[in-house]
């Protein structure tokens, strides 16, 4: 008696992935360092390709059980989730823990997966020449931070720029470092951090393209994530008195930490403080009034010469950006100061005479350098042999 064929049982074979399927898998493999599982798989939209990833995917350290689970609970088929558990005995064989996974069907699952973390953006305050401390962290490769960090002006453009990955330990220790520079920091919306970029951006500099080329690497994302149309500050609970503001209330502004180094350029104030120290010394005999009419005819000029109507429109913006800061800081008592200093700048008038802001501080920085003239001619009258020249008042010209 013929004994009856045992029937083989038919294997089942996946078909042969397409070129664009391939194509798909590759992409997909060779972004799994810097991509979350979740976002990596919504990409996988069959189990051809599900197979394939799991039966390639890199097996080196913990992170791939996360794109194990996220598989297994996104695909139903018998085939994928014994490629899963092969790919889960490769990874115990090397010692690598798997306890985490949860076999349990899709709607059952524990798995949770990773946090996505918010951006953070932090600035420091702004400077008299419109420069600052950006820096920006966001975590997109669920290893490390993404940082971008520097300096930018809105005169200079962006300065001092890097983008890198690193570790949360050195992402923390260089913003210590900058802050320690320029500093104190305070945290904003990432919509106020790109508005100051893109602001810095648009001024190019041929001394900072490697700087801009640093920051290009980053602006896509930043574009992506946010927009400078979404950047307001909000100071309704402020209100500033609607009067010309007091040489009390800017002499207290300006003494500020953060502001008693806003001081005009010298070398603008220059030829201006030596046409002061002339109408002192001129042959022409003229009466007291005369003279004090005559200075203050230079400091018209010398704030004409200084604050444009571009110029008084960015120094108005930094006594803004310095209201936000001090408001974000706790110091709502000066946030109300920059803040009506900001309100005395018209930014349209000629009468130069009814800007109280900009008069002040031309005359605190001439004031500043007048006496910084003095005591280095005070330190140095053991070196009169040297030819350094001096106007009368003992300013010493660079």
């Amino acid at each position: 008696m013929k004994q009856k064929k045992r029937e083989r049982r038919k294997k089942t074979f996946f078909h042969r992935l397409s070129k664009d399927q391939e194509a798909l898998v590759s992409s997909l493999l060779g972004r799994v360092e810097k991509t979350p599982p979740q976002e990596l798989v919504t990409a996988i939209h069959d189990p051809s390709c599900a197979k394939a990833f799991v039966d390639r995917l890199p097996l080196r350290d913990e992170r791939a059980v996360l794109f194990l689970q996220t598989i297994n609970d996104t695909f139903d088929d018998k085939d994928v989730k014994k490629s899963v558990k092969r790919a889960l005995f490769r990874l115990k064989s090397k010692g690598i823990r798997t306890g985490d996974f949860s076999s349990g069907e899709a709607a059952e699952r524990v798995y949770k997966p990773i946090k996505k973390e918010e951006p953070c953006c932090y600035l420091g305050p702004i400077d008299a020449m419109g420069n600052r401390a950006v820096i920006i962290h966001f975590f997109e490769s669920g290893k490390g931070v993404d940082v971008g960090m520097g300096m930018a002006s809105d005169q200079e453009g962006i300065q001092q720029f890097v983008f890198d990955q690193m570790s949360r330990k050195n992402a923390r220790e260089l913003k210590a470092e900058l802050e320690g520079m320029a500093g104190p920091f305070i945290k904003v919306p990432l919509s106020h951090g790109a508005m100051v970029l893109e602001n810095a951006f648009k001024l190019e500099n041929a001394t900072h393209t490697d700087e801009r080329a640093e920051y290009l690497k980053l602006r896509p994302w930043l574009l992506q994530n946010t927009s400078v149309k979404d950047h307001s500050v909000n100071f309704d609970h402020i209100t500033p008195s609607g009067r010309e503001i007091t040489k009390t209330a800017l002499e207290k502004l300006f003494e500020h930490e953060l502001m008693v180094s806003w001081l005009a350029p010298f070398d603008v104030l220059k030829p201006f403080m030596m046409e002061m120290e002339n109408v002192y010394q001129s042959p022409i005999i003229m009466s007291d009034q005369q003279k004090l009419h005559r200075i203050e005819e230079i400091k018209k000029k010398c704030i004409r010469s200084l604050f444009d109507a571009a110029g008084r429109k960015r120094f108005k913006k930094r006594l803004l950006e310095m209201a936000f800061f001090f408001l974000t800081s706790d110091e709502r008592d000066y946030a109300q100061l920059s803040l009506e200093a900001a309100a005395n700048i018209q930014e349209k008038t000629s009468q130069f005479g009814g800007q109280p802001v900009l008069g002040f501080f031309v005359d605190r920085s001439i004031a500043f350098y007048f006496e910084l003239g003095n005591e280095r001619a005070t330190e140095e009258t053991e070196m009169e042999d040297l030819e350094i020249p001096e106007t009368p008042s003992g300013i010493i010209l660079p």
